[in-house]
């Protein structure tokens, strides 16, 4: 019997058998869209996913606010940067970013803490930031939900990376953080403290209204910007706070850390989520369907290629999708992807074509 597009999602998420593989691939965004001629360069997400042959899943956000009462934030843009400055009672942090149109998206150029004094700034920062979600925004995430369930869309929402990895990414940079976790051990763990408790104030904010089918951990980087016994240190406690509070509304928790995660794959598999997502296969990541299934045999695995393997001929692709699938112990639980976002090389024919193959592979339960 066919399923629907809600039905397969959910299914594979739980580990049960399926019609067929789901098939979706990150193609309904700024990066891959802003790569590719009309029709497809403005094309609504969902309608983009249909032709193309995938599974549908599309985001409902649910927005968050900041307050602060002590903390001033300004931001502004400047020559295709954007400031952000953070006025606190006693000095000032400055994040700079600036916009890249191949990824269409914002990097750091300069980031905020790179002092002690900086961090004792940012310990203030994170313990006067507090939240709230507006009873409209509330309601319109409600009502979205019941607009794209009724579209047979499986839905997604989530929150930014954990205290550690958001250091690395936004506040303190790869390098600076290792030269900060040696120097300055107390400080920093004082302020991934704050940054942990901001964090669950935040969810403790979303929980009670969440509405979305599934919420992801988007936690990005992986053993090549962290270690291992980093991982395990200082995430791995953090996460298992945030997933229980997540096991308490109705989406299922998903974990998103792309690249390389074979040396902590077996720590992932303690953690209480639904999925691991961007399970990215070699040579961008380090790991397979088959390990995967092996090695986490309690989750979903949405995934199963990486960039540099969709910039080869379809007959290769497919050809090495199903041999790994070939040697895995069973299927259920195994959402194909793009993993990360699809290379803009990859032209929506070249999709269209591999999407239709990955659905015709034949489901062992």
């Amino acid at each position: 019997m066919t399923m629907s597009n809600r039905e397969r999602f959910k299914c594979a998420m739980e580990l049960k058998a399926v019609d067929r593989f789901p098939v979706w691939l990150k193609m309904a965004n700024g990066t891959w869209q802003g790569g590719q001629p009309e029709p497809y360069r403005s094309m609504n997400g969902i309608e983009l996913l249909r032709i193309a042959g995938c599974d549908v899943m599309a985001g409902n956000p649910l927005p968050v606010r900041e307050c602060y009462t002590q903390v001033q934030v300004s931001s502004w843009k400047e020559n295709n940067r954007r400031h952000t400055r953070y006025q606190t009672p006693h000095g000032v942090l400055e994040a700079i970013e600036e916009f890249t149109p191949e990824s269409n998206s914002w990097h750091p150029v300069s980031y905020p803490i790179t002092t002690k004094h900086d961090i004792e700034l940012a310990c203030e920062m994170f313990r006067d930031l507090q939240y709230h979600i507006p009873e409209d925004d509330a309601y319109r995430h409600t009502m979205r939900q019941k607009e794209l369930a009724d579209q047979d869309v499986f839905t997604m929402t989530g929150i930014g990376p954990s205290p550690l990895m958001a250091c690395v990414e936004h506040w303190c940079g790869p390098e600076n953080l290792a030269y900060l976790l040696a120097d300055e051990p107390d400080l920093m763990e004082e302020l991934l403290a704050e940054m942990h408790q901001a964090h669950l104030r935040k969810l403790k904010t979303m929980v009670p209204v969440l509405q979305a089918d599934s919420f992801w951990f988007t936690e990005n980087t992986s053993t090549t910007l962290i270690s291992p016994v980093q991982f395990r240190r200082y995430c791995m406690p953090q996460l298992a706070e945030y997933c229980a509070l997540v096991r308490e509304s109705p989406s299922y928790p998903v974990f998103h850390m792309c690249g390389k995660l074979n040396l902590i794959l077996d720590d992932l598999a303690q953690l209480d989520v639904q999925a691991q997502e961007a399970f990215t296969t070699h040579p961008v990541g380090d790991v397979s369907l088959t390990e995967g299934r092996l090695r986490l045999p309690g989750k979903a695995l949405i995934g199963g290629t990486n960039a540099a393997l969709w910039l080869e001929d379809e007959e290769t692709i497919i050809a090495e999708v199903a041999r790994d699938l070939a040697t895995c112990p069973h299927h259920r639980g195994i959402i194909l992807t793009s993993a990360g976002v699809l290379p803009p090389a990859v032209n929506f024919a070249k999709a269209r074509n591999v999407v239709r193959a990955f659905k015709a592979f034949s489901f062992r339960a």
